[in-house]
Parts: C-alpha cells; sequence; structure tokens
C-alpha cells in the first residue's frame, strides 16, 4: 500500500465519520480519483472496520471511532514504521505494528 493510497483512505475514513453518507462516486469526487480507486479503498477499509450501504457509505458502528487527526507526514512515517526491517517477525517490535 503506497503512500498516496493511505492518505486517500484516512480521508475516506474522516468523510464517513463525518456523519454524512457519501456514495463512491461523491468519494471519487472528494478524493479526485476514479470511482474504481474508491472501490478498492472502500473494500481495503472493510477488510477492518464495517461499511454499510444505505443512499451512501456508512461505518456500521459510527461511534466506536475516534478522530483520525494524522498529517501526510504522520501517515508514511507509520506506513514506513510497519513495512520496514525493524517489525519482522523477529522483532520485539513485531507484535505492536
Amino acid at each position: 500500500m503506497g503512500t498516496r493510497q493511505l492518505e486517500r483512505i484516512f480521508r475516506i475514513i474522516q468523510l464517513l465519520s463525518a456523519d454524512t453518507s457519501l456514495n463512491a462516486e461523491e468519494l471519487a469526487r472528494e478524493c479526485n480519483v476514479s470511482v474504481r480507486t474508491i472501490y478498492r479503498d472502500l473494500s481495503s477499509i472493510s477488510d477492518f472496520i464495517p461499511l454499510i450501504y444505505e443512499d451512501g457509505y456508512k461505518f456500521l458502528f459510527p461511534q466506536s471511532l475516534p478522530p483520525i487527526n494524522l498529517t501526510p507526514e504522520e501517515i508514511f512515517a507509520l506506513h514506513l514504521a510497519s513495512t520496514g526491517p525493524a517489525t519482522g517477525p523477529k522483532s520485539p517490535f513485531h507484535g505492536a505494528v
């Protein structure tokens, strides 16, 4: 997963956390990507956070999601931390990431 996709996924989570339901076309416009890209991102998100569709996408349990306020640099740092050699199976940090 690249940095742009991570940034976009966090953006989608922020948009859907705002108590609004948005369809794929609206999310694509907000993120300046194709609808197909949004469907891939929604699939990635739904692996970890249950989504439902009722006149647009929503989280099944919206009250359980804390606000995400990360900068693009922080998102990239998390990506590097979770994929770098220090997080391999023999690393003492493996379970934390």
